[in-house]
């Protein structure tokens, strides 16, 4: 660890370092999480007191206060408490990320934390309150209302707040970049509002009894609570273990585990069966091996027995299966694996490039990464040995390297939905392992800071993002929902990538 300031991403720089390209809070606002009523901005200090391995910025409840949150630390593997990452801009729904509780063998339970998960993760009393922005259906969707005029004005009023967030203290290449987002964002806030005012109109039954309780409410307020009561029954919401259950049930043996349904009101548990990094690691060796040129065996058999397409499909089934329930059920989902940032990572960034059309852009797909695997801690060290002079195999695990291979089966369904390219995807994974750029050094964000990652070496973004080489030209702006066949017969291999310096394939 030691060495890490002398890797060569410190050795190595220029004059266009493109740090300022991610912003958090500048993210969660283009989302709408700001200015929800139920979510509120944790600031870590720079000592990183709450979780090490979390960023300085975390959506929390508003409802929590700082010592729940304490506890909740406390019950949560590596202090990985569940935050909040995105919401739907239609419905509300949620989607948040933490690490494994501590139940153990003894089921232990902790009050704070199932406090702030039903504060995460459910809408009550909202369907009581529509108009109180309490995130159960956005604002908008009244005021949407009115009329395509009301919804173009509202568009540009949020443009501008993006582009004047954007514009202090950002070199003028991340201006750029965030000028593109506003103009990207005029042409589709009438989609995104006329979602809204879909999901609006379709709210159903619990819509239909929250609406009977207002009317009767100076009249009988036996009924109003009743009606409250059921809201809060029928309300739900998902937990996907990304494991087996099997291996949820060992981890309690060591004191961790998975969640008990029971104590959480409104959950559902799912397990989806994604192998760990060792797994990965394994499948990868084997993949290595069947791709040199030497290679001379029965490839189908050997790439079956790899494993290799096998992780991408399961990675893209829990994906595919969380989008469902954030986009068709309305429902927030909380994931996790073990300590929640491999498998985790996976998911909620899959999930989010799949939902939400901005992460398929340059810019919004370089933000996605930045906050879903550098910001909330994946192990870059770790997986990939940078800056290590003892790099242990144990520890090794090309995580990323599989997330981006999903990406490109992603991008073989759908062409035209994303502007960038497989060159751009290629050239991303040797910039990890060539370790020329600070963007994927150390293990967390803390760490990046200790060392000053920032201020002496550059990001890989402004190469890519401004690189014409990188383009897809084929790109159109696709405002709505990616649902990939996770069919066994559409996952294949990724040949430009793993034979690209095999001559025995050109």
């Amino acid at each position: 660890f030691s060495l890490v300031p002398k890797s060569f991403a410190f050795i190595c720089r220029s004059t266009a370092k493109g740090w300022d390209i991610y912003d958090a809070e500048r993210d969660y606002k283009r989302i709408g999480m700001l200015d929800c009523e139920r979510l509120k901005i944790l600031r870590q200090e720079n000592n990183y007191e709450i979780c090490p391995t979390y960023p300085k910025l975390i959506m929390v409840p508003s409802n929590i206060s700082s010592a729940e949150i304490s506890s909740s630390c406390t019950f949560r593997s590596r202090s990985r408490i569940p935050a909040a990452v995105w919401m739907h801009p239609g419905n509300g729904a949620i989607l948040a990320r933490c690490a494994q509780p501590l139940v153990g063998l003894r089921n232990t339970r902790s009050r704070e934390d199932e406090k702030l998960v039903s504060g995460l993760m459910l809408k009550l009393d909202n369907a009581d309150n529509t108009n109180s922005n309490g995130c159960g259906e956005n604002e908008n969707s009244d005021s949407n209302s009115n009329g395509s005029e009301k919804d173009d004005s509202e568009g540009n009023s949020s443009s501008e707040s993006v582009s004047d967030a954007g514009e202090v203290g950002v070199s003028q290449f991340v201006s750029d970049v965030w000028s593109t987002l506003n103009s990207w964002n005029n042409g589709s806030v009438n989609n995104r509002a006329n979602a809204i005012q879909n999901a609006s109109n379709s709210s159903g039954e619990l819509g239909e009894q929250s609406n009977l309780a207002r009317k009767s409410s100076s009249s009988d307020d036996n009924l109003e609570s009743s009606l409250k009561k059921r809201n809060r029954i029928n309300d739900y919401f998902y937990i996907v273990d990304a494991r087996s259950q099997i291996v949820s049930l060992g981890n309690r043996a060591m004191g961790k585990g998975t969640e008990n349904p029971a104590n959480y009101t409104g959950a559902r548990l799912l397990f989806m069966s994604v192998d760990n990094i060792h797994s990965v690691r394994s499948s990868f060796d084997r993949l290595a091996e069947i791709c040199q040129p030497s290679f001379d065996g029965e490839f189908e058999r050997a790439l079956a027995d790899s494993c290799w397409l096998y992780h991408i499909r399961s990675v893209l089934v829990a994906c595919v299966k969380i989008v469902n329930h954030l986009d068709e059920d309305g429902k927030s989902v909380l994931t996790h694996c073990s300590d929640g940032w491999d498998r985790t990572a996976q998911m909620v960034a899959m999930a989010q490039l799949l939902l939400d059309p901005w992460y398929r852009t340059r810019a919004g797909f370089a933000v996605l990464i930045e906050k879903e695997w550098c910001s909330f801690g994946h192990k870059f060290r770790d997986r990939y040995g940078h800056g290590i002079d003892n790099f242990s195999n144990q520890e090794f695990s090309p995580v990323f390297t599989l997330w981006i291979d999903c990406v490109w089966q992603v991008t073989r369904q759908f062409p035209s939905a994303f502007e960038f390219n497989e060159q751009f995807l290629t050239t991303l994974v040797d910039s990890v392992y060539c370790g020329r750029f600070g963007t994927f050094m150390c293990n967390s964000e803390m760490e990046r800071d200790e060392y000053g990652v920032r201020d002496f070496t550059d990001s890989v973004w402004p190469m890519l993002i401004e690189g014409e080489q990188y383009r897809n030209i084929t790109y159109k702006k696709i405002p709505c929902t990616l649902y990939p066949s996770c069919h066994s017969k559409t996952i294949k291999l990724w040949e430009s990538f793993y034979f690209r310096y095999d001559p025995t394939m050109s």
